[in-house]
């Protein structure tokens, strides 16, 4: 079965101030063999945090990529967290993130894929970034993709009120804001997928350029998926969880 995207399972975007963040999941429920990712993000005014998830019905969750690059105060973590559905999660069950440390604004969006390996999943990290007042062309070649695999790109601002256009052969997920207050008290986050086409470099394969509607501070991550016929992960350049700065 190649990678799919079923369906939006669930957004919300919060200023009250916490460290567990949930969402019901809808009357369609979360199919047995599908993965749930989860992309979370946070203010949090320390240098260091970790995150957990976990759902009703007991399904394993992994915390795939972390980009917390943002230089101001509070401290902007973005996390991708996903899960194997072994169990299915029918209508009225939850799914919940935790953090570390006590975040004042947070946004969540939780989308559901089928075709994705269920184990060893992961070409991740691809690339993260941040730190960058206008935009930037990722990925960079660190991995090499094969037909079907899914990239997924995430990205953040740290202007409220900036929103992003993504490339062409990108489909856009759903996004989630904050509002009131100043830029520095509100978090939002924007994503797309697409799958491969191609098997290369990721920089040969495909390569996406999130453009802000205005010069802001932002900071993004690319994150991928094996297609569920793989077998393998393909191998790095760069040790996995490196920090890749910008140029």
């Amino acid at each position: 079965m190649p990678i799919a995207f079923v369906k939006n399972v669930g957004s919300l975007a919060t200023k009250t101030s916490g460290t567990v963040f949930s969402i019901t999941v809808p009357a369609a429920g979360v199919a047995a063999g599908s993965r749930v990712i989860c992309r979370i993000a946070t203010n949090i005014g320390v240098s260091t945090a970790t995150i957990t998830g976990a759902d009703t019905r007991g399904n394993t969750y992994a915390k795939d990529n972390l980009n917390g690059l943002d230089p101001n105060t509070p401290v902007r973590f973005t996390f991708v967290v996903s899960a194997h559905i072994a169990t299915a999660l029918v209508s009225g069950d939850t799914i919940t993130l935790t953090v570390s440390t006590a975040s004042s604004a947070t946004v969540l969006v939780i989308d559901e894929f089928t075709g994705i390996q269920p184990t060893s999943p992961y070409t991740t990290p691809l690339d993260s970034r941040g730190d960058i007042v206008t935009n930037v062309t990722t990925p960079v070649p660190l991995y090499t993709t094969t037909v079907g695999d899914l990239l997924a790109l995430t990205t953040c601002s740290s202007s409220y009120g900036v929103t992003f256009t993504f490339n062409a052969g990108w489909t856009v997920l759903t996004s989630a804001v904050t509002s009131g207050g100043g830029s520095a008290t509100n978090r939002d986050i924007y994503g797309a997928w697409q799958l491969a086409t191609s098997t290369g470099s990721t920089a040969a394969v495909t390569s996406c350029t999130p453009t802000p509607s205005a010069a802001t501070y932002h900071y993004e991550c690319l994150f991928g998926y094996l297609a569920a016929s793989a077998v393998t992960p393909p191998s790095a350049s760069q040790p996995v969880g490196q920090f890749l700065p910008f140029f």
